[in-house]
């Protein structure tokens, strides 16, 4: 007996790792026997057949899985083409032949299989290998794309550097699908290259359930940027199994000109990670409902690490080089101070597998909404800029035991921090970092109002505002004496450098303004980082402008 042993690619950067043991029986015929590796299935008079491929466990939905094995029949002839049958447990029949290579399979558990069938009807079926594809937010190259669009799939490789290329207007599309299952939003990024011709737009459609085509978005190609579209109500337009159908075309202008399509990819929310296991409904956690819960109905015992570990697990965008930390919110049920949740990160910079690191371990002995922060998010990031969580309950003393913990709700937030182009005036801003510390007693001061000796300087800050379409937050400012005319201007860009008046705030007394930017998505860029600044405008004092706190409201 040969066990064969199928491990996890270490570059795909799994959060789970699945072994998979396929036990392969060698039955010796004619007085032979066979040592190659695979799963193999053999009888006296029947064919043989091998599996090798995969070699791995975890795909991706919508990822090219290979397979591939041998086959031959009692005489030892080999067998190919349709006379081998792939089968998946969930697709059903997959393809033919000793080699296939597919991307369709359904996200979930498989049990592949490789049938043989010689030609006198005698047929064998291998033990089955196991694999797991996970249900992916992803985008892809629809079917219908115009051929003369040269080099289409370069919209979809992860490179965006390189382009497809778009040469004709009105008439070359560029078709796409994205799985959304049962979610009502979708955002998705495109980076688009510059056209010369003036008046020339990209627009976007989406296709209704009776084949028409529906306007979604448009944008002016004077120069290269990366846009972020939003859709609501994107389920109502869905297929049956989930998927979103939408294409791209240009439109306007004249030839000769092209427009370069460089890259088109998603944005998610926090999702639940394949890695959950044994509990219920645990997308519940992360569908906006907090009347709904997912439930972990067995706690963890570390003192019996091989008893039922539960776990939620859960992943988040946060983009490589975008912000260090990641902070989210979590709201859980009150099971006593005997509970608590404990948070782990997966930890990339190791060579092992499945490795976790504690973030925070919360008591359970309160319902109020709990913050946590991962301050050295960049760290964990895997090579999609995903950031991979998961949390145990855990019970520390002896007691009544509770009967299940419920996880409410799981949303990710994000304070401001300054931005880097503050760094040109830290000579002139003071302490900026105390205006986004969490401390409204401390302060930042800026020296000059705008213009004054000809300085011109602010206090730029950022937020990782991701999809988010409206954002609140507060400023609390001063002081100054009443008739003041110094006022802080509140700006947000709209495009590098480009800046729009979102409020002026009196410095006459100690206040605190909050602000609620229903139009957010207009200053939020490609990397979904919402940019402000804040500069002082003075007709009557020089003095210094006090900023004691801007603090993003999250409730």
């Amino acid at each position: 007996m040969i066990i064969q042993s199928y491990f996890l690619n270490l570059n795909k950067r799994p959060t789970v790792c699945f072994v998979v043991l396929a036990v392969i029986t060698i039955l010796a015929g004619c007085g032979g026997s066979s040592s190659s590796p695979g799963v193999e299935a053999a009888g006296s008079q029947d064919p043989t057949a091998t599996i090798y491929e995969p070699t791995g466990t975890y795909f991706k939905e919508g990822e090219n899985i290979t397979f591939s094995g041998t086959a031959a029949d009692a005489q030892g002839h080999q067998l190919d083409g349709t006379a081998l049958v792939w089968t998946s447990s969930i697709d059903g029949d997959i393809g033919t032949g000793s080699t296939l290579i597919t991307s369709a399979l359904s996200a979930g558990d498989h049990h592949i299989t490789l049938s043989a069938t010689d030609s006198g009807g005698a047929a064998t079926i291998t033990d089955p290998v196991s694999i797991h594809v996970e249900q992916t937010r992803f985008i892809k190259m629809g079917s219908q794309t115009s051929e003369s669009i040269t080099d289409a799939s370069n919209a979809f490789d992860g490179d965006d550097n390189t382009a497809a290329t778009i040469s004709t207007t009105d008439t070359e599309y560029i078709y796409f699908k994205a799985f959304v299952g049962t979610e009502d939003n979708f955002f998705f990024k495109i980076k688009l290259g510059a056209v010369s011709i003036t008046g020339s737009k990209l627009v976007i459609e989406k296709m209704a359930t009776d084949g028409s085509w529906q306007y979604v978005y448009d944008v002016f190609l004077y120069a290269e940027k990366t846009i972020i579209v939003q859709m609501d109500d994107v389920n109502s337009f869905a297929d049956d199994k989930g998927y979103l159908n939408l294409r791209a075309y240009w439109v306007d202008g004249q030839s000769p000109d092209t427009v370069p399509v460089y890259e088109i990819w998603r944005i998610d929310p926090a999702y639940a990670g394949s890695g959950t296991q044994e509990v219920a409904n645990a997308d519940a956690a992360f569908d906006e409902n907090q009347s709904t819960f997912a439930t972990i109905s067995t706690p963890w015992n570390p003192l019996n690490p091989q008893g039922n570990q539960n776990y939620l697990h859960f992943k988040a965008y946060v983009g490589v080089g975008i912000s260090e930390t990641f902070t989210f919110n979590i709201l859980m049920n009150n099971i006593g101070a005997a509970h608590s949740f404990a948070i782990y990160v997966e930890d990339l910079s190791t060579a092992a597998l499945d490795d976790w690191k504690l973030v925070d371990t919360l008591t359970l002995d309160s319902d109020s909404v709990r913050t946590v922060t991962v301050s050295d998010a960049q760290d964990y990031l895997d090579a999609n800029g995903y950031i991979s969580l998961r949390g145990s309950w855990i019970t520390v003393s002896t007691g009544t035991p509770a009967s299940s913990l419920n996880i409410y709700e799981i949303w990710r937030t994000d304070p401001f921090f300054v931005g880097p182009k503050t760094a040109d005036q830290t000579k002139w801003v003071d302490s900026p970092q105390r205006a986004v510390d969490g401390n409204p007693d401390t302060l930042a001061a800026i020296y000059y109002f705008w213009g004054e000796f000809g300085r011109y300087d602010f206090l730029h800050i950022q937020a990782y505002a991701g999809e988010t379409s409206a954002i609140t937050f507060s400023i609390k400012s001063g002081p100054y004496g009443t008739g003041s005319q110094s006022e802080l201007v509140v700006e947000g860009e709209r495009e590098p450098d480009n800046w729009s008046l979102i409020r002026r705030i009196s410095l006459d007394v100690v206040r605190t303004t909050d602000i609620e930017l229903q139009n957010a998505r207009q200053y939020i860029d490609a990397d979904g980082l919402l940019s402000l600044r804040v500069r002082w405008e003075s007709d009557s004092l020089n003095q210094d402008a006090y900023i004691y706190e801007i603090q993003r409201e999250t409730d």
